[in-house]
């Protein structure tokens, strides 16, 4: 599917076809189109030893699962 509207659920059946025809359609199933996730809030930093940590709050998703991070230094 394309063009969904981010925030909202929608409901998808399936059928099969062969050279007989149709099957019945599947089992509903209810999809929530995620929104992009909110930025992080600023990292905070600390030295211990040699290493530096980088340390941030996890944002909101925005009802799709974070997957990662990315970390760009300069």
């Amino acid at each position: 599917m394309t063009d969904l509207t981010a925030g909202l659920e929608y409901k998808f059946k399936v059928e099969a076809r062969n050279a007989l025809g149709y099957s019945a359609y599947s089992e509903e199933l209810i999809v929530l189109s995620g929104f992009t996730p909110f930025k992080p809030a600023a990292p905070t930093t600390s030295v211990s030893g040699s290493y530096v940590m980088i340390e941030w709050t996890a944002p909101e998703s925005n009802g799709s699962p974070l997957l990662g991070y990315r970390v760009k230094i300069r």
